[in-house]
């Protein structure tokens, strides 16, 4: 089996984020949580942004905003 291993805490760095419209983004990803996601062996994992330069937080940011409003239009709920 070649699937990745992670664990809360684990950190994969120098990650490139590709982002539509935007382009990539560096940073570092910490593994917050892992669950259960659905049947079998799925699972969601959450992650954390870090060691992100500023000029690439800003681009996160005005991308995850875009998102939001898009949603927000056309009447989608949380």
């Amino acid at each position: 089996d070649s699937r990745a291993v992670f664990t809360p805490g684990t950190v994969i760095a120098n990650c490139l984020l590709h982002l539509p419209d935007i382009g990539a983004i560096h940073t570092d990803i910490g593994i917050s949580y892992l669950s259960p996601f659905g049947e079998g062996d799925r699972r969601r994992m959450g992650c954390r942004f870090t060691n992100i330069g500023p000029a690439s937080l800003g681009h996160l940011r005005r991308y995850v905003l875009r998102l939001e409003r898009a949603r927000m239009e056309s009447g989608e709920s949380q």
